[in-house]
């Protein structure tokens, strides 16, 4: 998370937590619970960076339906209808 540090550094940081869209459930209980479960601990410590930043209050980490994951079209194969819909949003277009 080294662009949360340089935007500090830049003094570009609003002081407002940078949120975090996920549609994935777990992936949010994992962000906000400091405690460790018997189906997270295959999980390496070192990649719960995203629960210090969330204690830090740098990052929140919210969920978002998986409709509305525009992050999806640089990730999954999609129809083009919904491909072009995620485009325009990250394009900031209207039509």
């Amino acid at each position: 998370m080294s662009a949360i540090r340089l935007s500090i550094e830049l003094g570009m940081h609003s002081g407002k937590p940078i949120v975090l869209f996920v549609d994935n459930d777990g992936a949010v209980d994992l962000s906000r619970d400091r405690k460790s479960c018997h189906r997270s601990r295959h999980v390496d410590r070192r990649y719960f960076k995203v629960r210090e930043l969330v204690a830090e209050g740098l990052i929140r980490v919210e969920r978002i339906d998986t409709a509305d994951n525009s992050s999806d079209v640089l990730t999954k194969a999609l129809e083009p209808v919904v491909h072009w819909k995620h485009c325009r949003r990250l394009l900031n277009l209207t039509k």
